[in-house]
């Protein structure tokens, strides 16, 4: 079994609808969920949901309905889809606004991966030398 697919069951046995849980692991590892504070909140916060739900004696499909209410009641639905990177948006604003979770460093629209002035010299270089090879290619009769 591959730790996507460990991560999967895990949150699904968390309480999780298998649409939130595939989508949690398209972008979390196992080692994410253990590390980052909020995705830890989020599992825990839902399970003890659950539970308590399955304690007063609900079924499956109610408790699915409880977690549909949930988003919805929190506007965490876009085009009548369950949205889950909304709720993690939610609960990582959270946790950064306590100060249990760092913020990113990196914030500007480029993430750091701006291009630099010599990249740009590099850029134009290059672009110079492939003009010159196309030249040289079309007088050999080549492309």
């Amino acid at each position: 079994m591959t730790k996507r697919q460990q991560l999967y069951d895990k949150l699904t046995t968390a309480g999780f609808m298998p649409i939130e849980a595939r989508e949690l692991t398209r972008q979390y590892t196992v080692t994410n969920f253990r590390t980052i504070t909020y995705l830890q909140k989020i599992v825990r916060t839902r399970r003890l949901y659950v539970a308590n739900l399955r304690s007063r004696g609900y079924s499956d499909e109610l408790i699915k309905q409880y977690i549909r209410d949930l988003y919805h009641n929190r506007d965490w639905i876009t085009d009548g889809k369950i949205d889950t990177w909304k709720m993690l948006k939610k609960y990582r604003q959270r946790d950064i606004e306590s100060g249990e979770y760092p913020e990113s460093k990196y914030k500007g629209k480029h993430h750091g991966q701006g291009v630099s002035k010599g990249d740009i010299k590099g850029q134009r270089t290059r672009a110079k030398q492939k003009s010159f090879l196309q030249k040289y290619a079309e007088k050999r009769g080549r492309e």
